[in-house]
């Protein structure tokens, strides 16, 4: 078939022309049966055609490979019907290769149409690697929040046996404690024995310090196990702070004269003094005695001094700044050791060597400390000593507030700051005290305090104390206190 010279329509815009020719989208003109009038250069271009060659050429021969589906008889009904079709698919460029275009087809006048092909290639491709970053990023997820789910389930499983061997340990208090206490409390008894030969003495007193060592371990375990379990709670009550203060000092007074060690309190009131405030009594007792039972332990010469400062910068303040410390003259802490201690089992090797114990008392402290609103904190000085302190912000009470501004300093050398004797009953006494008390006979332990009082010249904090918790039965306030009494003992 001979081919006819192809003449090139004119449009009815030369603009319309001139953008088709200029822009990066191909296109071209066919009629109503499909067959090209007119090419634009970058049709030509791409699928490498002149106008010589595209006589009764139909447009989708060109672009549309054996196999592919870029055009049907469906797609042209879909045409007829709204005079508009837009589609896309891959096809085949000179210059380009496989390449995924974008097709549209708008009817024009006479049956014509002019159809536009975009190359969205790129777009596809980063359409494709944005859709599987996605299904990437999703699949992580679910591996991430499943891991999540693994990790939540083993952290409530482990604190759930946490809690129960909290529980546990503290539920079997009385029967760890119980049967130690009178060991103890007869191996003092043995120890009185005159008729004992020394050999027998030696053992009665070797049970008797491996009993108070192991009482000593199970007390702190027990007390952690107690915190851990949440039988801990902060219950503030009406109470006065600067007596809580001289009652630990009472209990440690002998203690430190073991050693030679000056013990004191001092009392400091910024603007307005008042001792009363609505505080836990118990767990600010319990870190006060810890704090000074390590003070003394770990201090070998000079003093230990407990302090109180309460700052009220108002009186209508609704709560007051109170500062409890307890400075020493020890061994002090190394900076390495400073980030430590206050973790659980962890020692401190000071240069007066180790002093046993189980490493727990510090880590009870801060949790303590914790539970009643506040944070143990330390500063140390190698050779030159420690000094440990915690802030409170309590509600005065408010009929206890004496109006005037005051510093008092209060230690073992002024005159009337002691009205009472300091003297506790010796460690039999006090063991056997204690091994009543666990077994409830609040009888036999009021005798044995009976006892004790004949033999005393002068009333003590000791006897007024015990004799308050005997009247109001707190059989649990007693056992505390005679374990207090036994710790600063020993």
């Amino acid at each position: 078939m001979q081919t006819q010279p192809f003449d090139k329509p004119q449009f009815s815009s030369d603009a319309l022309e001139s953008f088709l020719n200029l822009g990066d989208v191909a296109a071209c003109l066919v009629n109503d049966k499909g067959e090209i009038l007119w090419l634009s250069d970058l049709m030509i271009e791409w699928f490498g055609i002149d106008y010589e060659d595209i006589v009764h050429i139909k447009w989708r021969d060109i672009i549309q490979c054996e196999g592919d589906t870029l055009w049907d008889d469906n797609l042209e009904a879909q045409y007829l019907e709204k005079t508009y079709w837009k589609g896309e698919g891959p096809c085949d460029s000179v210059i380009k290769g496989r390449m995924f275009i974008e097709i549209i087809m708008i009817a024009q006048k006479e049956g014509q149409r002019l159809i536009t092909i975009r190359d969205i290639t790129q777009d596809k491709r980063n359409a494709d690697e944005i859709l599987e970053e996605k299904n990437n990023a999703e699949y992580l997820n679910r591996r991430l929040e499943t891991e999540i789910a693994k990790a939540n389930s083993l952290t409530v499983a482990a604190n759930r046996a946490n809690i129960a061997k909290s529980v546990f340990l503290t539920s079997m208090s009385h029967e760890f404690r119980t049967p130690l206490n009178g060991i103890l409390g007869y191996s003092q008894i043995l120890l009185k024995d005159k008729e004992l030969n020394d050999k027998n003495k030696l053992a009665a007193s070797t049970i008797d310090k491996c009993g108070r060592h192991l009482l000593s371990l199970i007390n702190d375990v027990l007390d952690l196990s107690r915190i851990e379990s949440g039988k801990v709670i902060y219950r503030p009550q009406e109470m006065d702070l600067r007596n809580l203060i001289q009652e630990v000092v009472d209990v440690f007074k002998v203690r430190a004269e073991s050693k030679d060690l000056e013990l004191s309190s001092y009392f400091e009131y910024l603007n307005v003094q008042c001792d009363w405030f609505e505080a836990d009594e118990k767990l600010i007792r319990q870190i006060l005695i810890n704090l000074v039972g390590n003070a003394i332990k770990f201090t070998d010469s000079g003093s230990i001094q407990m302090k109180m400062c309460v700052d009220c910068k108002s009186v209508d303040q609704d709560f007051w700044s109170v500062e409890l410390s307890v400075e020493d003259t020890g061994a002090g802490i190394s900076n390495e050791d400073l980030s430590n201690i206050f973790e659980e089992f962890y020692q401190v090797e000071a240069f007066s060597g180790h002093k046993g114990g189980t490493g727990l008392g510090l880590a009870i402290c801060r949790k303590l400390a914790k539970t009643i609103n506040s944070q143990l904190q330390v500063e140390s000085e190698l050779q030159k000593g420690s000094r440990f302190w915690f802030k409170l912000e309590l509600r005065p009470v408010r009929t206890q507030i004496q109006h005037s501004s005051c510093t008092l300093a209060v230690t073992e050398d002024n005159p009337g700051a002691q009205s009472k004797s300091d003297r506790i009953p010796q460690e039999a006494i006090l063991s056997a005290m204690l091994f009543d008390a666990n077994m409830g006979d609040l009888r036999s332990l009021e005798t044995k305090l009976e006892h004790w009082e004949h033999e005393q010249s002068v009333k003590s904090v000791f006897e007024e104390t015990l004799r308050n918790y005997l009247s109001a039965y707190k059989t649990d306030r007693i056992c505390e206190y005679l374990n207090q009494c036994l710790a600063s003992e020993n």
